[in-house]
């Protein structure tokens, strides 16, 4: 059947999905490109797929077993958050996160822009930093975030905590953690003699303001990242992704 209305109940419930509220009520978000999609591990849920009508099945093959829907160019275009939509989407299911011990972290404390949020999930998929957790910051599930990660988000644990809760998981598997700032030793120099035996945890702070003092004074190190002069900083997310692969082991 071919849904050509917005009014339809199906896509009402769909357009829920685009809101925070409705991702974290009903569990489930969305997830739109062909080559993410084909991304997705065989271990996450797809709840159904959404596919423009005009797609053909030379195109994009949906995994066996799952539901389509099929809607108009019009539909597709409330249902996407891009500008030039590639007609395929899928909606998932927001899995629960377990903590994998003796692992490397990555702690996003305020990242607020998805763009920074997604590289940052990337990369840690990238160095094998399977424990995520967010701060207060852009929402992991938001299409943006998802489509920036790149499918690195089904790699990962993700965790949306507070402080307190940070400080109990890095805490129960005693990491070695290390927050960027720019005040910090540089971090080239203090790998060279760098040896804790223990998994990093590496917190990245928020665009403008940095990082918490509570996570600084958690922290077992400040680092920083040594730039040619005229350079005042740079971004969240290649200043997070240069410190996990120079961290990793």
């Amino acid at each position: 059947m071919l849904i050509s209305s917005i009014s339809n109940k199906k896509i009402k419930e769909l357009l829920e999905l685009k809101d925070k509220k409705g991702r974290e009520s009903n569990r489930a978000f969305i997830v739109e490109g062909i080559n993410i999609l084909k991304d997705i591990p065989e271990y996450i849920s797809i709840l159904e797929y959404v596919v423009r009508d005009d797609i053909s099945d030379n195109e994009f093959v949906p995994r066996r077993g799952v539901a389509v829907t099929t809607v108009t160019a019009k539909v597709f275009s409330k249902i996407s958050d891009v500008k030039t939509p590639q007609g395929v989407a899928a909606i998932v299911s927001i899995r629960d996160a377990k903590f994998t011990p003796n692992c490397n972290a990555l702690v996003l404390d305020r990242i607020r822009d998805p763009g920074n949020a997604g590289t940052l999930i990337r990369s840690a998929a990238a160095f094998g930093y399977k424990n995520v957790f967010f701060i207060n910051g852009a929402d992991m599930y938001s299409p943006k975030v998802v489509r920036s990660s790149m499918g690195g988000l089904f790699r990962l644990n993700l965790f949306e905590v507070n402080e307190e809760d940070l400080c109990e998981y890095v805490k129960k598997d005693k990491y070695h953690i290390s927050a960027l700032d720019a005040g910090g030793v540089n971090i080239q120099e203090y790998v060279k003699t760098y040896r804790s035996g223990k998994p990093n945890a590496i917190i990245v702070g928020n665009e403008a303001d940095g990082i918490s003092k509570t996570l600084l004074n958690l922290s077992d190190v400040a680092l920083s990242i040594k730039m040619d002069d005229g350079i005042e900083s740079l971004n969240a997310g290649v200043a997070g992704s240069l410190a996990m692969y120079i961290l990793r082991q």
